[in-house]
Formats: C-alpha cells, structure tokens, sequence
C-alpha cells in the first residue's frame, strides 16, 4: 500500500506546485456552487412522482374493494349425461396461507380399474 501511494505522489503533476489563495480557493468553490442544478427543480419533480404512484395505490385499492368477489359454485354441472358435483373446501391458517380443496365427484386417476 504505502509502495502505492509513493507512485501516485511521484506521479502527481500538482505535487511541487504551491497552494491556491484563500481568494483562489473561494471563487472555485463559488463557481462551483453556481453551476450546480438548483434543489428546487428535483423537489418538484419527486414531489410529481410521489403524488402520482399515492393517486395509483388509492385507485387500486378502490377498484380491487369496488369488484365484486366470484362466487364459489357448489352447483352440479352437466357434462354429457352425467352431473358432475364440485364442492371446495376453504381456509386460512394461522400465518396467513390459504388453502382451497376441489373436490369433484367425477375425478378419475386414469387408471384402469
């Protein structure tokens, strides 16, 4: 490391050069602080984008409450000649996962029997 730093202080070209003058050293930083982008600007435009991704969540929210839930059928359906029945079977546990449980009263594993 110190071998590092030893290159990059030969290799400055500023090394031997003596330091700039209060006077100097202020008209820089003025400069600088001039030509930066006014705050003001980027205020308004975060100030935009937050109110709009609030105006998205809110609309959101009120059209999921707003659509009605599908009901679950516990109704036969007709397939050919036979009715076949589908219950389901709901609930949530503890941790918040939901569990659904089709049972049909057609279902057939596709072995021979």
């Amino acid at each position: 490391m110190d071998e590092l730093r030893r290159s990059l202080q030969a290799g400055d070209p500023l090394r031997h050069e003596p330091a700039l003058e209060p006077a100097d050293v202020d008209a820089m930083r003025r400069a600088v602080l001039a030509a930066r982008p006014s705050p003001r600007g980027s205020h308004a435009i975060m100030l935009a984008i937050a109110t709009s991704l609030a105006a998205l969540v809110v609309a959101g929210a009120w059209i999921v409450r707003s659509t009605p839930a599908p009901a679950a059928s516990a109704l036969p359906t007709a397939v050919g000649e036979r009715v076949i029945s589908r219950r389901q079977l709901q609930f949530s546990t503890p941790g918040g996962t939901r569990v659904i449980w089709t049972f049909d009263s057609d279902f057939d594993r596709g072995e021979d029997q």
